[in-house]
């Protein structure tokens, strides 16, 4: 059996290739929500701001634009909760390797997949007050 190379698995593990990691994935669960929606008139719209903020909103619902942001800064990805003039830290994520070799990214001491990230940041965007849909299927992958 080859040895496991830790250093490039970690290289690879870096917080910009997370980042892009993340864009990518927010675009794809912007999109499906987006799809479920659609028919209630309620969009999830996903932008970039240069290379370092990824901005995801919702539009609507008649009520002032939630968004939430991925900030890459120096040492972590900072998600960000807005509410018309109103912003808060919502939690701060940092990569790393865990045993078994894998990318994850710490969030308030817990190892976390990117989608599980994705869910923390996203899930009451996507979901809290909004009206249910009837017609999703959900399976894990």
């Amino acid at each position: 059996m080859a040895e496991f190379n830790w250093v490039n698995a970690l290289a690879e593990c870096s917080l910009p290739h997370c980042f892009e990691r993340l864009h990518s994935g927010t675009k794809s669960d912007a999109d499906t929500r987006t799809s479920q929606t659609s028919k209630d008139r309620i969009t999830f719209d996903v932008a970039r701001t240069g290379t370092a903020r990824i901005m995801v909103t919702r539009a609507g619902t008649g009520q002032p634009i939630p968004r939430i942001d991925f900030v890459l800064e120096a040492d972590a990805i900072v998600v960000e909760e807005h509410l018309g003039e109103q912003c808060a830290v919502k939690f701060r994520a940092t990569p790393g390797l865990n045993n078994p070799g894998d990318c994850t990214l710490t969030v308030n001491g817990s190892e976390l997949e990117l989608w599980q990230v994705r869910r923390l940041a996203l899930q009451d965007l996507f979901f809290r007050g909004l009206p249910q849909v009837s017609t999703v299927t959900a399976r894990k992958a």
